[in-house]
């Protein structure tokens, strides 16, 4: 019982993270980012994932949300600091004025075009295993998941055995429900 009970916790709680970082951010258009840095420690550690949701409109931003922005045009690697400041720009766009929580000084500021997403909420440490899965051993998570199946299929076709009734092997199944309980009913003797 202890392992079906283990087992159930860790389903639980796969399917759990699975939801938070895979099914909610598919859902809502954004992504889970790992975070590489401590610039924005305390709230979020190096290791953590952190769910962007896309912006449609640069005025949804307000000083205090946490953004996800391309800081240079030809580099792919994503920055995720901390609003700070807002400006309006010459033909109605907006300029951010970004810093992490843990940096001294604000950042380069940050056109609205170079923005990818909103930070919609994080979760600690899922990042350095979905880095490790990927980077290092990518048939680990796999396997991991495959194993997890093979387990549940074998629970389940368990669960459909049938189940052996306590002395009912020795009954004579022809025999009347008083002879087998050691009695001779009136009209059987």
């Amino acid at each position: 019982k202890i392992v079906s009970g283990a087992t159930w916790v860790v389903s639980v709680v796969l399917t759990a993270l699975t939801v938070t970082v895979v099914a909610v951010p598919s859902a809502m258009k954004g992504v889970a980012l790992t975070v590489l840095s401590g610039s924005m420690r305390p709230g979020i550690q190096p290791g953590d994932a952190v769910v962007v949701a896309g912006v449609g409109d640069p005025a949804e931003i307000a000083i205090g949300d946490v953004i996800a922005y391309l800081p240079y045009p030809n580099d792919p690697t994503l920055v995720t600091h901390r609003v700070t400041g807002i400006s309006a720009i010459g033909d109605g766009g907006r300029e951010f004025t970004t810093q992490g929580d843990a940096n001294n000084s604000a950042d380069a500021p940050v056109l609205d075009y170079q923005v990818r997403g909103k930070v919609m909420y994080t979760v600690p440490l899922i990042g350095r295993y979905t880095n490790w899965g990927q980077g290092h051993a990518k048939w680990v998570p796999a396997a991991l998941g495959a194993g997890l199946l093979a387990y549940a299929a074998w629970l389940l076709v368990g669960s459909f055995r049938p189940v052996p009734v306590s002395g009912a092997g020795d009954a004579d199944p022809t025999a009347s429900l008083a002879s087998r309980r050691g009695r001779v009913a009136p009209n059987e003797s």
